[in-house]
């Protein structure tokens, strides 16, 4: 990545300290380039302080971010300047809370006003989020989509991606993003972090390593985020749009087929949640006719573009069920195993130990390992996991039969509400614990119903 400043032949007080500074970011020396807009800031260059502030937000190359020291610096420009970026980063801060910032949602939501006034995108898109989810004003769907339609104006084009022609930093000509240099696949991760989100840098900067070892990509994502660029939250507003006419806990009026249109719009331009909320639809027959092949596809989608834990979990359902494919849970069990290794994913342990329980399509069953994945899914909030936990020692499965601990856990599900937790519960005090893996039989293979 490299910053273009263009000083023009009429150079501001500081412009050639900034400058300077610049050239050090282009370096990755941001220790050095902090001394330059120090300089610069002297003569209250409007743009050295604005990246001062932002080195000391994203602690780029510092032993730690100071968020109290950019807020201050934001201040100064958002006050003298009336600068959008500024103006964004101050109600970001507050809105979500940072080191030392208390959370103010109702101070955000009037920064956003001021930077979505001044044509900052991102803002423009959190004012609709606002009005959308009722933080700090009244939920107002009408404004929410009024706000979310002066962003989704941008996409221009019906059938591919937004083209953002050339990028500025700052949406400002003056300072050009160069990427000619920069590695196409690291592009494509910092397009994945930032182009279906309405991108939250706070957010962004608790999930990754603020010091020395941050990576080309994490560092191109926070200035990506900077850029104001046409696509600037197109996808996630598009999106949000979608589940206000899908009318998901609230109270516009439903229209599933506008929501459906807009959530094929989002996922045109790339939003994982839209390409998962369009395979559901296929998935249930819910607007289009049921096609598991096509859920299967928009599923994949989904992953491909930063959905992987739920849209995997749907596909290895769909192998799991053998819907749309032949039914094989060798493969179900390869995706859900992909789940549980970076998420606590209770279904997907529940699952796994299912297939180990039964040990079809090529599972070699195993009890013990079932029953390990029951009790991690329990543990997740899966109240059935418990149940199977206390049939194990019903019937001996991989344990020894033991009365004491299968009514332990059939009570922890039944205080739960699990009906068949609480119908076995009710055999082994009325038939006694050596007579009831019949009952368990009878109710599994449904001669016997449920009480409810």
């Amino acid at each position: 990545m490299e910053i273009i400043f263009n000083i023009g032949d009429f150079p501001d007080p500081g412009d050639r300290d900034l400058r300077r500074g610049i050239n050090e970011i282009n370096k990755n020396d941001y220790q050095t380039a902090l001394k330059h807009f120090e300089r610069a800031s002297v003569y209250d260059n409007e743009y050295a302080v604005l990246f001062k502030a932002i080195i000391y937000f994203a602690g780029f190359d510092l032993i730690e971010r100071d968020p109290l020291k950019a807020l201050q610096l934001f201040k100064e420009i958002a006050s003298n300047c009336n600068n959008a970026v500024a103006q964004y980063f101050i109600a970001i801060m507050y809105f979500e809370g940072d080191q030392g910032i208390p959370q103010d949602k109702k101070s955000g939501f009037h920064w956003f006003s001021l930077a979505a006034h001044s044509g900052w995108l991102y803002a423009i898109g959190y004012m609709g989020y606002a009005y959308n989810f009722g933080e700090s004003v009244t939920k107002d769907h009408n404004k929410a989509l009024d706000w979310f339609k002066k962003v989704i104006k941008n996409d221009d084009n019906d059938n591919g991606l937004i083209d953002d022609g050339t990028i500025y930093l700052f949406g400002n000509k003056r300072f050009l993003l160069n990427l000619s240099h920069v590695d196409q696949n690291v592009i494509a991760a910092v397009d994945l972090n930032t182009r279906s989100k309405l991108a939250s840098p706070i957010k962004y900067l608790k999930e990754i390593d603020h010091t020395t070892n941050t990576t080309e990509i994490q560092r191109l994502t926070i200035w990506d985020i900077l850029t104001n660029k046409k696509s600037s939250g197109v996808a996630a507003c598009q999106f949000y749009i979608s589940t206000i006419y899908a009318n998901i806990k609230n109270d516009y009026p439903q229209d599933i087929s506008e929501a459906f249109h807009w959530a094929s719009k989002a996922a045109k331009n790339r939003c994982p949640l839209s390409c998962r909320f369009i395979a559901l639809h296929y998935e249930y027959g819910n607007v289009v006719k049921q096609d598991y092949k096509q859920a299967m596809k928009w599923y994949e989608l989904s992953c491909d573009f930063g959905d992987p834990v739920e849209s995997l979990f749907r596909i290895g359902t769909l192998y799991y069920d053998g819907k749309g494919v032949k039914r094989d849970h060798k493969i179900a069990l390869d995706y859900f195993k992909d789940i549980i290794a970076y998420s606590n994913h209770g279904e997907a342990f529940f699952l796994i130990g299912e297939i180990y329980k039964f040990g079809q399509d090529g599972v070699v069953q195993n009890y013990r390992r079932a029953y390990q994945c029951y009790s991690k899914s329990f543990g997740y909030g899966i109240v059935s996991a418990g149940t199977e936990i206390g049939l194990f020692y019903c019937k001996g499965l991989g344990v020894c039969p033991d009365r004491e601990k299968a009514c332990e856990w059939l009570s922890k599900a039944a205080a739960m509400d699990c009906p068949f937790a609480l119908q076995v519960l009710s055999a082994i005090q009325i038939d006694g614990f050596d007579q009831v893996t019949s009952t368990i039989t009878k109710i599994e293979t449904g001669e016997i119903s449920l009480l409810k």
